[in-house]
């Protein structure tokens, strides 16, 4: 499932030091998440009969350890809980 457009989305990750990017436009199929093999976190929502319009949630490492629970509720939305930061 990891193709190019993943794969420079990952490099803008570590280019301009972002650790959360929001992602509009997904298509693939389906709910779910995914490791990179760089160890980023993708989280996805997506219609299952129609692999369009979809939105989805890439964490870099670091961040996705505070990540708690996800729920895809459709294909437009996505809910997320955090942990809370103590320290640095």
């Amino acid at each position: 499932m990891i193709d190019g457009k993943v794969t420079m989305v990952q490099a803008a990750l570590g280019r301009y030091d972002i650790s959360c990017l929001g992602l509009l436009e997904v298509r693939w199929a389906g709910k779910g998440h995914l490791m990179t093999n760089e160890g980023n976190l993708i989280m996805y929502s997506v219609s299952e009969t129609r692999k369009e319009a979809g939105v989805g949630m890439i964490l870099d490492k670091r961040t996705s350890a505070y990540l708690l629970v996800y729920n895809p509720i459709s294909n437009r939305i996505l809910a997320y809980g955090w942990q809370e930061s103590h320290g640095t």
